[in-house]
C-alpha cells in the first residue's frame, strides 16, 4: 500500500517537471535499427560522380541485417578509385582500385 502511494506521488511529480515518459531517451535507433527510417527499394543505380545519398534513401548496412552489393563496371586495367563506400557515424567501408588491384578497408568505432 505505501509502494503504490510513493509510486502515485512519482508519476505525479514526474508529470508536473515533464519528465515523462521515463527512460524514453533512450530508446534509440541504436537499440532499435529495425524502426529506423529505409528506403523501400531494393536496387539502387549509382552514377559517376555520385557523392551522396542520404542514410534514409541508401542500401541499408546495420548489424542485424544481410546485404549483398553487385557491382557493374568496366575498369580500366590500371584502375585507381573508389568503386564502391558506405559510411556513417559509427564506422563504414570502401571497395576501391588502387594501380590495379581490388582493395577493401572497414572501420568500426
Amino acid at each position: 500500500e505505501k509502494l503504490a502511494e510513493l509510486k502515485a506521488a512519482f508519476l505525479v511529480e514526474a508529470a508536473a517537471n515533464k519528465v515523462l515518459p521515463i527512460g524514453a531517451g533512450l530508446y534509440t535507433w541504436f537499440y532499435h535499427p529495425e524502426e529506423a527510417p529505409r528506403s523501400p527499394l531494393t536496387e539502387w543505380d549509382l552514377f559517376q560522380g555520385e557523392t551522396r545519398l542520404a542514410e534514409s534513401t541508401a542500401p541499408l548496412y546495420r548489424a542485424g541485417f544481410s546485404s549483398l552489393a553487385t557491382l557493374q563496371a568496366d575498369v580500366p586495367s590500371n584502375a585507381s578509385g573508389v568503386l564502391y563506400c558506405v559510411g556513417g557515424g559509427g564506422g563504414g567501408f570502401t571497395v576501391y582500385m588502387d594501380a590495379g588491384y581490388l582493395h577493401v578497408e572497414y572501420m568500426s568505432s
